[in-house]
């Protein structure tokens, strides 16, 4: 009897885990308005919400800031979730 218990509490919880878990389709990625791409290595940094924000990380010619091409301007300027 204990073992049947047992059993249907650890499958109750494995239930409860699974349902509540947010499934990988639900995952967002946050798109933002301002990249900087870095001199030397061809690297690319989108995390950027402000022209300012990337002008001063670009700041003593380690960069380059331009618009990201993945913003779109219905956001108005704030970040977008992008689904993946």
């Amino acid at each position: 009897m204990r073992i049947g218990v047992l059993l249907l509490t650890a499958l109750a919880a494995l239930a409860l885990a699974v349902a509540t878990s947010p499934s990988a389709s639900a995952q967002t990625a946050t798109v933002y308005p301002w990249c900087v791409l870095q001199n030397g290595p061809c690297s690319s940094d989108c995390s950027y919400t402000t022209i300012e924000q990337c002008r001063a990380t670009a700041s003593g010619g380690v960069g380059t800031c331009y618009p990201n091409p993945a913003f779109t301007v219905a956001s108005q300027g704030r970040p977008v979730p992008m689904r993946r």
